[in-house]
């Protein structure tokens, strides 16, 4: 294939972009891609577990509330469903999602039957669904694991970049004391908002500062502090935050 730039290609099928629109066809397609490549079995059909952020990554163009709207408008045709049941622990609304392949086939019939397409056409329209019965498979075990393994990786690098560290992906050490908090139920959010107030707190403190790394931050007997402190600093931020609500038809008091 002749491209532009060596770097992997997002496929848009003509037809199926025409039916649906062109930024849910990529999407489609995405996530096809993704079930062929990381499907896990639940309750006998295929599904791919993938957080927004992580959407983003696989399409840096769109922004997360584009990627949110793109979905909510697949899952409004019926073509995909999404569900966070599958997730180890209640807190996490990580999304686990999968395609109605029937549903797409009935929508491209409907179409070609309307616009007379010939049936070559209509073979490469339908290809998409026939290929997801050969997608490799996964357990639940494995695919949980790579989930979790990307949540401590984003844990670690946000840490880096907010604290201006240089601590290894790789370190086994580091890597036990995040994976322990996750493994609680805590959130990469909370892991991030733990950081975020220790980093206002310590990165201009000579004394304090060589304490942004993760043996002191993940800590158990630290981090649920830690979390509280910034949680109780944020909601006291939003309530000064609020806007006051102005009566301007009370009239005045005299």
């Amino acid at each position: 294939m002749n491209l532009l730039t060596n770097e992997k290609p997002l496929i848009v099928l003509p037809n199926v972009a025409t039916v649906i629109g062109v930024d849910e066809a990529i999407l489609l397609q995405q996530l096809h891609y993704r079930l062929q490549q990381q499907t896990v079995l639940q309750n006998g059909e295929a599904w791919y577990c993938q957080s927004h952020a992580n959407w983003r990554k696989q399409l840096p163009f769109w922004n997360e509330p584009k990627i949110k709207r793109i979905i909510l408008q697949l899952e409004q045709l019926e073509l995909v469903h999404s569900t966070d049941r599958f997730n180890q622990f209640y807190v996490d609304r990580t999304k686990w999602y999968k395609i109605d392949y029937d549903k797409l086939q009935s929508m491209l019939a409907d179409y070609k039957e309307q616009h007379s397409i010939d049936d070559d056409a209509f073979a490469q329209m339908t290809t998409i669904s026939k290929d997801n019965q050969n997608a490799p498979k996964r357990n639940k075990k494995t695919a949980q694991n790579e989930k979790l393994t990307e949540k401590i990786d984003s844990v670690l690098t946000y840490l880096n970049d907010k604290a201006s560290k240089r601590f290894s992906l790789k370190s086994q050490a580091n890597r036990n004391f995040i994976s322990a908090r996750l493994k609680e139920g805590y959130s990469v959010e909370d892991c991030c908002l733990v950081i975020d107030e220790q980093v206002m707190s310590w990165l201009d403190d000579h004394e304090m500062e060589k304490y942004l790394r993760p043996m002191t931050l993940f800590r158990p007997s630290n981090f649920e502090s830690y979390l509280n402190n910034a949680l109780s600093k944020k909601d006291t931020q939003t309530r000064m935050l609020k806007a006051v609500v102005l009566d301007f038809n009370a009239g005045e008091d005299w």
